[in-house]
Parts: C-alpha cells; structure tokens; sequence
C-alpha cells in the first residue's frame, strides 16, 4: 500500500500541473466518466456535472482501505460535491488533486507495527497479539532464558542453602483488577515480606502479588511440574534491596511461584477467603480498592508450603524472565514444588473479573518456554 501511496501522489502532482491539465485534456483515451447527469432528466437550473478523473477515484479508493479517520473518510462526499461544480466556475479537478492528495496524508492512519513502536503497543494472551507473537513488539520476549518453564524434578542440581521469609503477614495496599490478571501491592516504605537465602544473594523485598489462572480448572499454571498443569499459580514479585533498577539488573528481581490445585474435600482455603471475597469490589477492568484493612495475610497462605513455622519447604530455582512483556531476563525464580489448595468455588470467583472488553478473565498465561541448558536447582 505504501508503493501505491507513491505512485498516487506522482500521478496527482502531474494531473494537477497547467501542463498535465492540458495533455489530459489531449489524451487518446478519455478519463472514465461519471456523470449523475446522463441519469437524470434535463434540468436547465441545473449545472452540467464534471466528471471525475480515475486518479481521482483511486486516491479515494486508497484513502478509505488504508484507514484514514472516519472524519477524513467523511470528507471525500464532500468533495466530490465540490468537484462536481468545476463546469460552472466552481472548484473543480483543477483544485480537488491537491485536496484529495492532502487528505491523504492527513488521514492516513499509521500501520500497527508503526503504532505499536510508538508507545501504543497492545499484548493480549489470545489472537494476533498473544504470546506467539510478543516477540515481535518486545524483542526480549524472543531471549534465551525466558519464563515459565516446565520444571523437571529429574536430573536437577542440589541447593542447600534454605529460604527465609520475614514479615509476610502485614504491608497491604491496594487491591486492582489490571483487565490481564489481579494485583496486590505491598507498601515500600517498610521492612514488610523479606526474603533471604537459597539461590539469593542479599536480601529481597516484596513488590507486589498476582496470579494466572485458565478458564477451567484443567489449566491455569505459567509453570508446569513434570508436564502438569494447575489451575491457578501465585506470583510473589521482590525487588534487590539496594538496587536501583531491578527491572534492568541482572538478579534485579526474585519472584516465588506457587501452584494451586483443587482440594479432594472442595474445601475453601480460609486464606484465600478474604482477597476473593473482595473481587466483587473489582470486577471491571483498572478498578481498585484499598486492601489495608481486609484481614488478608500471606504469610498464612504461603505457611503450609515455606518455612514460616517449620514447614518443609521443596523448591527449584533457575534463572529466567518476567512471563508478560516486555519479558526482562532479570529473574531469580524460586518455584515451590508443594501446591497450595483451593476450591471449585473459589476459582470460579476468580474467572469473574472482567477485562477490558468486558469478558471473563481466564486462560491468562504464558506457556511454557524452553530451557534452553539453564540450569535448575531443587532444594530438599
């Protein structure tokens, strides 16, 4: 389409010129006319109508299929109107090559890719902007240690530095429905969700927590465990105490990851109750509440499977990337290999947030990348 643009405008400079006015009117082979007034019984109030040029047409075919605004599309009747009154003295072809050449230009709407490089870039989890296609936008999304993965518990390398988790029952912010997943932040301006310890160098603070899910409990996990699926996983996001721009340090950000499964008693997680409880306070997409107050303390979530009271803690680590764009390489993951447990109906209440568009949240997950000779280890 670009192409064309070119040749159009060639065309509508010469057309336009004295000269080409001239030649035209020369020319062996006559412009295609149109002219409303070969249907139309004699009228003698009426001016003779001019006929309208085939570059003429091709510019306001061109216009229409490349995009351009819906105010510019508007303007081509118009135009023509105005065409149509050349013979009487009027604004005529003369005038209208120009014109139609500027609206062009000026209505063109830029292709997506151009958009996109722009600051307007959309990703999605389905369709021509889901994770197939991130890469294009994000080219980091295309590294060779991205996340999530499918985590082996065969041929794994030992750790045996334990975790240590400090404070994780208090720091609660705002609660937000982000149209892609739910977020809770942490406050930053205390010693609230330490961790320490493993696979760490220094000390970690929590940033923030949110969660993937599927639209049925078959599927949901970023992560897979020995090819397994979950139907829900926890992101726990810190950031390296000390660092300045963790997003583009290496080891700038630890996340621990958690599955969920189905409890066999479909009992509720008494944890858990309260944040899903509060989703109905968030159910549109960019909606948020403030969460300090609700009772919610993740320490007693993450208690049966980290060593907060003595728990045995079995977890892997490797290194990896944010699993949404722009997929930044900076991430120690630590991934407990115990799940969580939830309920039927509990996980429902998770797929009625709505993005966006208005729809169901669900299936917002990246799958698993590959590993590409990182290494993975377990602790035990």
């Amino acid at each position: 389409m670009n192409f064309l643009r070119v040749i159009a405008f060639a065309f509508a400079v010469g057309i336009a010129s004295p000269q080409s006015q001239g030649n035209s009117q020369q020319a062996s082979m006559p412009p295609f006319q149109f002219n409303v007034n070969s249907q139309l019984p004699p009228n003698p109030s009426r001016p003779p109508v001019d006929s309208i040029h085939p570059m003429m047409l091709m510019m306001m075919m061109m216009t229409i299929m490349d995009g351009g605004d819906n105010d510019m599309r508007m303007i081509i009747p118009m135009m023509m109107m105005m065409n149509n009154r050349g013979s009487s003295g009027g604004t005529g072809q003369d005038m209208m090559m120009p014109m139609m050449m500027m609206m062009m230009i000026a209505g063109r709407k830029k292709p997506k890719r151009e958009r996109e490089k722009e600051g307007e870039s959309h990703w999605s989890y389905e369709g021509n902007s889901g994770p197939a296609y991130w890469g294009d936008l994000f080219p980091q999304c295309n590294g060779l240690s991205q996340s999530p993965i499918d985590i082996s518990t065969n041929n794994v390398s030992p750790i045996s530095e334990p975790l240590t988790f400090s404070n994780y029952n208090e720091g609660n912010k705002d609660l937000k429905n982000k149209g892609t997943s739910v977020l809770l932040d942490f406050e930053d301006d205390a010693d609230f969700g330490i961790l320490r310890g493993g696979p760490l160098e220094g000390a970690y603070k929590i940033l923030q927590l949110h969660f993937h899910w599927g639209k049925d409990d078959t599927r949901g996990s970023e992560h897979t465990l020995d090819g397994r699926e979950f139907p829900l996983e926890l992101h726990v996001v810190h950031t390296k105490d000390g660092v300045e721009d963790p997003m583009n340090t290496p080891f700038g950000l630890a996340v621990t990851g958690f599955f969920f499964e189905i409890d066999s008693d479909e009992k509720d997680n008494e944890a858990l109750a309260p944040m899903i409880d509060a989703f109905s306070g968030i159910q549109t997409a960019g909606s948020k509440i403030n969460f300090a107050q609700s009772g919610f303390r993740l320490g007693e979530l993450m208690e049966p499977v980290v060593p907060i009271s003595g728990a045995a803690a079995h977890y892997t680590a490797y290194s990896g990337s944010l699993t949404t764009p722009a997929c930044n390489e900076v991430v120690q993951w630590i991934n407990f290999i115990n799940p969580l447990k939830i309920s039927t109906h509990q996980m429902s209440v998770f797929r009625t947030l709505l993005d966006k568009n208005g729809e169901p949240i669900g299936d917002n997950y990246r799958p698993p990348q590959p590993l590409n000779g990182r290494t993975v280890t377990f602790y035990q």
